[in-house]
């Protein structure tokens, strides 16, 4: 497609962004070459970033294909969708993104989603959430809710009803991804989002309003004292439910809070503008947390490279 619309003549790619982002490539190989064989110190332990050859080389070509993702995303796709805005094209990618996820995740764990309702109705601890292709569910859900920011995003511009239904499966399929972090995003972004188009449009559809702000109110109310009800009368539930959604979470903090101090530690002592090069802060950080592997977590591999 690139190819055919640059033959076309009808595509011209941005020669500046072409040279930013080799300069970025560049300076990747460039932190591969300085940091490949240096050691850091973390708690007072020293770790190494010793890398082979060939990773190296894996690690650059892994490195070329987001840059070139990022070429497609931020400059020939918008071109091919000249009246609309950059901003607008990226919302649309994240939702179409989000819902090939949601659909690749429906055929691949869909044991999950057949033994969702019985287990639930039967108190029985649910396990392999849906992840789709990516590593763990936090990875699931958070690509589920950037669809669910540009579906929102998009709403805001073109207020079509139809926008609400693409939003409320997605919030749908996030609640069950039973990702905490991300459900509490989910629910404070909805509330925020709602109020925000409550307060602009109040009034030019001031009756609608009321009754929509009416409704919500009545069906929170409603489900919070039907859950209320069941709690006291099934103590059971109550003690699945806490288990289902609180459990883990003081230890799912500390050992962020862990993250967080050795990221902090490993960055001062790299170059602020060249990082780590690709990859290799994931494999120093997995080395500060007492783990082998990068497959053992996959914290955002991202931070802190030229990007």
């Amino acid at each position: 497609l690139l190819i055919f619309n640059i033959v076309k003549k009808e595509y011209k790619p941005n020669v500046s962004f072409i040279i930013l982002l080799s300069i970025i490539f560049v300076a990747n190989i460039f932190a591969l070459l300085i940091f490949s064989n240096k050691e850091f110190q973390v708690h007072e332990t020293t770790f190494t970033s010793a890398v082979t050859t060939e990773s190296k080389i894996i690690y650059s070509f892994q490195f070329l294909g987001i840059l070139l993702l990022f070429f497609l995303i931020f400059d020939f796709i918008p071109s091919i969708f000249k009246k609309y805005k950059l901003i607008y094209v990226v919302c649309f990618v994240a939702i179409v993104v989000a819902y090939f996820t949601i659909i690749y995740s429906l055929i691949s764990d869909f044991d999950f989603y057949k033994n969702f309702i019985p287990k639930i109705i039967n108190k029985e601890n649910l396990n392999n959430y849906p992840d789709a292709y990516y590593p763990n569910k936090n990875s699931y859900s958070v690509i589920l809710l950037m669809g669910l920011v540009g579906s929102l995003f998009i709403h805001n511009k073109y207020p079509k009803f139809y926008w609400y239904i693409v939003s409320g499966l997605l919030t749908f399929f996030i609640l069950i991804s039973f990702c905490k972090g991300v459900i509490f995003a989910t629910i404070l972004l909805m509330f925020g989002y709602l109020i925000y188009r409550f307060i602009i449009t109040f009034k030019e559809h001031k009756l609608m309003n009321i009754i929509s702000l009416i409704s919500i109110l009545s069906t929170f109310v409603i489900l919070s004292v039907f859950f209320i009800v069941i709690c006291v009368v099934d103590k059971e539930f109550y003690s699945y439910f806490s288990r289902l959604f609180f459990d883990g979470i003081p230890g799912s903090f500390y050992s962020r809070v862990e993250i967080w101090h050795n990221t902090f530690a490993l960055l001062s002592q790299t170059n602020l503008y060249l990082g780590f090069g690709f990859h290799i802060y994931g494999d120093l950080l997995f080395q500060s947390l007492g783990m082998s592997s990068i497959n053992n977590a996959i914290p955002s591999q991202f931070a802190h490279n030229v990007v």
